[in-house]
């Protein structure tokens, strides 16, 4: 189904289970949720509700290179999603980028958080592209230019993990899980969020500081060798009421580690 924003985008949504009203806020910026429901998603039908929202200009979502991709924005189309289901209050659990969303709601709506889920989120981009840009030199045996611009050095880390064939090795165990995901995504048509998002100064302020003003129960699941987020960057997190959870893996922890990311999330909210 689709919801229309108070600013007229369309939103896709979808709602499969029973149980705990939770939304699902994907990574990116400019991925979609298709991957996490078809992945994991079956899990959680008996005792969640789980609402799984294409982020406008992503996926299923309209929105195109005039629309507002401000974080503000995107704040408001949770409260807008929640709001059309009719929940008075929610459960969030946001993987990599989707992670500064979900902060930013919880400290904007603090009333209507239940429980706040963190999976392998970035709560300040310019650290977690700094992590990339030094795991990616290392997998190819190169030196970091200190003399150059954070981001344009990230670029040119990236570009050459490409040509190398070594893009993967930031999120994934193996080629074969890459190339997995990569087949789910081949229907991923809208990316407008993504084409303008290093140009989104919103998205590049370091939200650790507003992690003291989350006062609900927060679960922190971090990968043991997720470089894409920087595999200490949680340690920064200042959450008044939270736990961490490191488990084995890199970035797409809810395709390489199925079990235990299921299992640790059915206990958070359970309990």
């Amino acid at each position: 189904m689709n919801i229309t924003t108070s600013d007229g985008i369309s939103l896709y949504v979808s709602r499969r289970g029973n149980g705990i009203p939770m939304i699902y806020i994907h990574g990116g910026p400019g991925a979609w949720s298709y991957p996490f429901e078809y992945i994991i998603g079956q899990e959680f039908i008996s005792d969640i509700s789980m609402v799984y929202l294409d982020q406008r200009g992503c996926g299923r979502s309209t929105g195109d290179d005039n629309s507002d991709y401000s974080m503000e924005r995107l704040v408001s189309d949770i409260e807008e999603v929640r709001i059309e289901f009719g929940f008075d209050s929610i459960s969030i659990v946001a993987h990599s980028f989707g992670g500064i969303i979900a902060t930013c709601y919880a400290t904007e709506y603090p009333g209507k958080v239940d429980k706040l889920i963190l999976m392998n989120v970035t709560l300040d981009i310019k650290e977690s592209l700094k992590s990339q840009t030094k795991y990616g030199n290392q997998l190819m045996n190169k030196v970091c230019n200190k003399n150059t611009d954070y981001l344009d050095e990230w670029t040119s880390t990236i570009n050459d993990l490409i040509d190398e064939e070594k893009f993967y090795k930031l999120h994934y165990r193996s080629k074969a899980n890459s190339a997995y995901e990569n087949g789910l995504n081949v229907d991923l048509n809208n990316r407008s969020m993504a084409m303008q998002a290093l140009a989104n100064d919103s998205y590049f302020i370091d939200y650790t500081i507003i992690t003291p003003k989350v006062k609900c129960q927060v679960l922190i699941i971090a990968g043991s060798d997720d470089y894409a987020v920087g595999i200490e960057h949680h340690k920064r997190f200042n959450f008044t009421n939270s736990k961490v959870k490191i488990i084995s893996g890199k970035h797409a922890l809810y395709l390489e580690n199925r079990k235990e990311i299921v299992t640790g999330i059915l206990q958070f909210v359970r309990n």
